[in-house]
């Protein structure tokens, strides 16, 4: 049998708390990977593996923004912005809530016959990627939490730190 790759069908972006923000011509979701380290033993160079983070960063590029895109923005420094994009694929719902600072906004260029789109960058502290209900992926740095589909890799740092 044959895999369909994921088709997205549509894509709105929402702010939690505000509502309806834009429609998204894209977006780029957060890239999980973990930090590497390399060290020399006797006789050959070697790579630890560690379950710590890198920076988590999403960039959404939006049409037809409303006036709570700029609510968002606003956000920056004791509250997080929050985010849900949420798209079909496959005839699957799926959502994706980001948390985090808005570090660029940008203005898309002004080009007759073109649509005019604003890209947000954001650093993010919290990600979770659900389809059809299940969860495939929840981080949550500020309360340690690295779930991968269903495993906390952070749960034996957690009750150790936190007791």
């Amino acid at each position: 049998m044959n895999k369909k790759a994921e088709i997205i069908n549509s894509a709105s972006v929402y702010v939690q708390g505000l509502g309806f923000i834009a429609h998204s011509a894209k977006a780029k979701l957060p890239e999980i990977e973990f930090a590497e380290f390399t060290h020399m033993s006797g006789v050959a160079e070697n790579t630890s593996y560690s379950t710590i983070l890198k920076q988590m960063k999403a960039t959404l590029e939006l049409i037809e923004e409303n006036k709570v895109y700029y609510e968002a923005l606003a956000k920056r420094t004791l509250e997080r912005a929050s985010f849900d994009v949420k798209y079909t694929a496959n005839n699957k719902q799926v959502t994706v809530t980001l948390k985090g600072s808005i570090v660029k906004m940008t203005h898309g260029d002004i080009e007759v016959g073109k649509e005019n789109m604003k890209t947000i960058e954001l650093t993010v502290d919290f990600f979770k990627k659900e389809t059809d209900g299940y969860v495939e992926n929840l981080i949550d740095v500020e309360n340690m939490i690295c779930e991968i589909n269903g495993n906390d890799i952070w749960a034996a740092q957690r009750d150790f730190l936190v007791g």
